[in-house]
């Protein structure tokens, strides 16, 4: 199901009207959530809008296009455990944000310096 979400996140990167529209939306479903979700995705979408703007380039296509396609897993109501079964809905959604930081912890990392440098 995730590798299906990769093709959508290669349109929405060449649609920043779309790609913003799905930022927003994101930021609005973990800020629903809560703790660590809502960090997690404020990172992400950071990410992901200092890339939009051009002013961060430390960032590979391969790791943009994960980035997009969890998020799209993330908004989508009826992914692998869908959203509205109490108490299990969002497991899917969280171990995937999980994987993803994971996977991405050195390009995160960089993120982060480079966040810090600016300010």
């Amino acid at each position: 199901m995730f590798g299906r979400r990769t093709q959508q996140a290669k349109q929405y990167l060449k649609d920043k009207d779309r790609l913003n529209r799905l930022l927003s939306e994101s930021l609005a479903m973990a800020r629903a959530r809560g703790g660590m979700l809502w960090l997690d995705i404020q990172l992400l979408v950071r990410l992901i809008k200092a890339w939009m703007s051009g002013s961060y380039k430390g960032v590979s296509v391969q790791t943009l296009v994960a980035i997009v396609a969890a998020m799209i897993y993330f908004i989508n109501p009826l992914d692998l455990i869908p959203d509205f079964i109490p108490g299990l809905g969002y497991v899917d959604d969280a171990a995937l944000i999980a994987w993803l930081l994971k996977s991405l912890a050195g390009d995160l990392h960089q993120f982060r310096n480079w966040e810090e440098g600016r300010s």
